[in-house]
C-alpha cells in the first residue's frame, strides 16, 4: 500500500472517530435536559386539590401556633375565667383546643342562653354542613354532666348528617342531644353510644347501613354516590380517648373530614390509609 493511501486512511479514522465522539456528546447532552426538563416540570406540576388543602391547613396551623396575640388572649380568658370560677373541664379547653377560646370566654354570659332555632347561614341546600360542639348556638346545652362543648361530638355529627340529607336546617346538635338523652344513648362518661347513629337517624327519617371501614373501595364507592359517613374514632389522630368524626368526600386516596370538635381537621383532607386502622365502626346514610 502506497504511503499517500495509508495517509488517507488514517485522516478517514480520525474524521470518524471524532463524528463518533460529537454524536456521543450530542446524546450526554440530550440525556441531561431531558432529566432536567422532567425534574423542573416535577417540582412546578400544579398540586392536586386534596393536597393543596392540606398543605393550606397546615400553614394556617402554622401561623396559628406561631401567634403570640393568640397565646395572650388564652392566658387573659384562662385567667378570667378562673377568676370567675369556671368548671376546670371548661378552662381545660384552652390546652385541648385553643379554637375554643371564645366558648370559654364568654361562657360566663351565655351559658344559660336558649339555643339557635336552626344553623342559619351555615345551611347550603344539598351539603354537609361543617358544626361544631363547642359553637355557642348551643354548646353550652348539657349533654350528660357537661356541655355539648364537651361531651356533644355525637350529636354533633350526627346533626351535621340529618341536615345534609334531610335539607333541614332545624335538626340543631343540642336538638339530637336531647334526643339522644331521651332514648338514654348517652353513656356513664358522657359519651354517646353507637345506637345514636342508627337508631337516631331512623328517627329522623333517614335511612342508615353499616359501613367497613376496612375496605377502602367500599368506603370511596359510599362516599362518591353521595353518602355522608359517621365514623366512631378510637384513640389516635383524633382523640385520646373516643369521637365520632363525619366524612363527606373520597378523592384520589383522601377523605373530606367534619369533625366537630376542630376547624383544623375540619379544613383538612386525610389519607384514608391512614385513618383507617383507627375507627372501631362507621354508618352511612341516604334519604
Amino acid at each position: 500500500m502506497s504511503r499517500r493511501k495509508n495517509t488517507q486512511l488514517r485522516r478517514k479514522k480520525v474524521l470518524i472517530n471524532r463524528a463518533i465522539i460529537a454524536v456521543l456528546v450530542l446524546v450526554a447532552a440530550f440525556i441531561i435536559i431531558c432529566i432536567s426538563t422532567a425534574k423542573d416540570d416535577k417540582e412546578t406540576e400544579p398540586k392536586t386539590k386534596v393536597t393543596a388543602e392540606k398543605e393550606k391547613s397546615k400553614e394556617k396551623d402554622k401561623k396559628k401556633k406561631q401567634d403570640p396575640s393568640l397565646s395572650e388572649e388564652i392566658e387573659e380568658v384562662r385567667a378570667e375565667a378562673t377568676k370567675q370560677g369556671y368548671p376546670a373541664e371548661i378552662i381545660e379547653l384552652l390546652d385541648r383546643n385553643p379554637e375554643t377560646v371564645d366558648y370559654v370566654a364568654n361562657y360566663g354570659e351565655k351559658k344559660d342562653d336558649a339555643p339557635a332555632e336552626d344553623i342559619g347561614a351555615d345551611f347550603v341546600a344539598g351539603n354537609i354542613p361543617t358544626l361544631f360542639q363547642w359553637d355557642e348556638r348551643w354548646g353550652y346545652t348539657m349533654y350528660g354532666p357537661s356541655p355539648m362543648g364537651i361531651t356533644g361530638c355525637g350529636p354533633t355529627c350526627l346533626s351535621m348528617v340529618l341536615i345534609g340529607v334531610t335539607g333541614d336546617p332545624a335538626i340543631t346538635p343540642d336538638k339530637v342531644a336531647a334526643y339522644s338523652t331521651q332514648q338514654g344513648f348517652i353513656t356513664e362518661d358522657s359519651g354517646s353510644l353507637w345506637q345514636l347513629m342508627s337508631d337516631g337517624a331512623r328517627n329522623w327519617g333517614v335511612q342508615v347501613s353499616e359501613a367497613y371501614p376496612g375496605d377502602e373501595e367500599y368506603i370511596k364507592n359510599t362516599l362518591q354516590s353521595g353518602a355522608p359517613i359517621i365514623c366512631s374514632m378510637q384513640k389516635g389522630t383524633f382523640t385520646d380517648v373516643g369521637h365520632f368524626i363525619v366524612l363527606t368526600s373520597y378523592e384520589e386516596g383522601y377523605v373530606t373530614v367534619h369533625d366537630p370538635f376542630r376547624k383544623s381537621n375540619s379544613h383538612s383532607n386525610w389519607k384514608y390509609a391512614d385513618i383507617m386502622p383507627e375507627i372501631s365502626a362507621c354508618w352511612s346514610y341516604s334519604k
